[in-house]
């Protein structure tokens, strides 16, 4: 089991750290529904900074790969995880409703002196995956979208009313 990693966010920030590492994808817990598989690794990068207006900013990336279950043909398949989001330091919620406001698209997180980067890596794959994880292309005996010998219905339809 991966041992969780916990940082002072604010401290990170302002320093420029940097941090690298790998968990186990059967050590995130709450993706387990998601899958059909736990075996496996997920890799992050997580970097320190700030950003025009002083605000401590956290880079993280995170690449690995999940099994989910095709919605199209209920077969196993492997689902990317490549991430890269840049989160902003707040001292609260009311703070970063404030700057969402303003920055419709900035992602903030409120700044702790304990922040569960395991935790944070898992919540990016959460936020990664598919809510309806489909193959390209299906090749299952199952596939719904394979072509058959059966004639489209509605164009037999069209057959019979032309004949009328």
């Amino acid at each position: 089991m991966s041992d969780s990693i916990f940082i002072d966010s604010e401290q990170f920030a302002r320093d420029g750290q940097h941090l690298t590492g790998s968990v186990a994808v059967a050590d995130l817990a709450r993706l387990h529904d998601q899958l059909i598989g736990t075996d496996g690794n997920v890799t992050y990068e997580l970097l320190g900074g700030t950003d025009l207006r002083k605000r401590g900013t956290l880079t993280l990336r995170v690449v690995g790969s999940v099994q989910q279950l095709c919605q199209r043909c209920l077969q196993a398949m492997d689902v990317s995880i490549n991430t890269d989001v840049l989160l902003t330091l707040f001292p609260d919620e009311q703070a970063i409703e404030i700057a969402s406001s303003e920055e419709p698209d900035i992602e903030g997180i409120v700044a702790s002196k304990r922040l569960d980067v395991v935790a944070l890596v898992e919540d990016e794959v959460l936020l990664s995956l598919p809510l309806a994880p489909r193959h390209d292309v299906c090749r299952a005996a199952g596939d719904t979208n394979s072509r058959s010998d059966k004639p489209n219905p509605f164009a037999v339809l069209k057959q019979l009313k032309q004949s009328k």
